[in-house]
């Protein structure tokens, strides 16, 4: 009878139980290494990037396998927008048939806006969004990396004016 009375407790565990596991095999290797390591600074040196957003589409429900995925095995398609620590922005996409690079200094308005967003980085309930909704944000300051995954769909304000401030495209 006892045995019967654990069983029923644990099956009747909420789903959010589950979640955090989920949640922390999907987020484990951005906190490890940003998705890129620098940008090429206007005298052809890489200069360590600052934040990097990005977005996957295409994937499966599971976490990534190998780092961050390999195009067609993990994802279908990721698109970023990484920003170095002196101001140089980027756009990449990533897909089956390579890397799609571009790159452009962002004014210094819109950087002290995008760095003051960046120390308020909202909370990201700790839940994984369905796929083809992810959105990976990454604050990188020395060894140290924030990362947080939000639903594409459902932004936060100060992430929606991030994205926009960025011109980032993750159509």
């Amino acid at each position: 009878m006892w045995l019967l009375a654990l069983c029923a407790l644990t099956w009747s565990a909420p789903q959010t139980a589950n979640e955090k596991p989920e949640y922390e095999a999907w987020i484990r290797p951005y906190r490890t290494e940003p998705v890129m390591a620098g940008i090429i600074g206007s005298d052809g040196e890489l200069v360590p990037v600052r934040l990097v957003i990005t977005a996957i589409r295409g994937d499966k429900a599971g976490p990534p396998r190998n780092g961050f995925g390999i195009p067609g095995e993990d994802y279908r398609f990721k698109t970023g927008c990484p920003v170095s620590a002196g101001g140089r922005g980027a756009g990449w996409a990533l897909n089956g048939i390579g890397l799609q690079p571009g790159e452009r200094d962002i004014p210094r308005d819109d950087l002290k806006e995008i760095e003051a967003l960046t120390a308020k980085l909202p909370d990201d309930t700790g839940r994984v969004p369905p796929p083809d909704h992810r959105l990976i944000v990454q604050v990188v300051e020395g060894q140290r990396i924030l990362a947080r995954i939000y639903d594409r769909t459902d932004l936060p304000t100060s992430l929606q004016e991030m994205v926009r401030l960025l011109q980032c495209r993750f159509d």
